[in-house]
């Protein structure tokens, strides 16, 4: 009982300080707040049925359904990446390709990872629609 009630006390004193503009930094990491990760997220896409690469299809990487990084975008060989793209205490991100120009079907992938900076490596295989 007494660890429900210190387990909600932690978290309304959390929201508390959040609406005052208090974050988990500084001081406040060595008191239980989670710090964030930095990872690396890059892949490749191709057409599924030719196997070459595709350029200039969007991707964002995504969190609780909403884009979190800038958009990236394909180059002349099916490559994208990001850098240090630091995100909070998380245990899923979603990465989301998808053609701008209509030709492909837009294909997504939900990424489960550890919080350690691990780096993400997700390729995507496009359909043509």
């Amino acid at each position: 009982m007494k660890a429900k009630v210190r387990t909600w006390m932690n978290v309304l004193l959390g929201a508390f300080l959040g609406m005052l503009g208090y974050s988990c930094s500084g001081f406040m990491q060595k008191y239980g707040c989670p710090p964030d990760v930095g990872i690396d997220v890059s892949g490749k896409i191709i057409d599924q049925k030719t196997e070459q690469p595709i350029e200039n299809i969007q991707v964002t990487v995504k969190r609780n359904g909403w884009p979190y990084s800038p958009e990236m975008y394909s180059d002349e060989n099916g490559q994208y990446g990001t850098h240090e793209l630091y995100l909070p205490y998380l245990d899923s991100i979603d990465i989301v390709a998808r053609d701008t120009a209509g030709l492909y079907a837009s294909d997504s992938v939900r990424i489960k990872f550890n919080n350690n900076g691990e780096n993400i490596q997700q390729d995507f295989q496009l359909k043509k629609k």
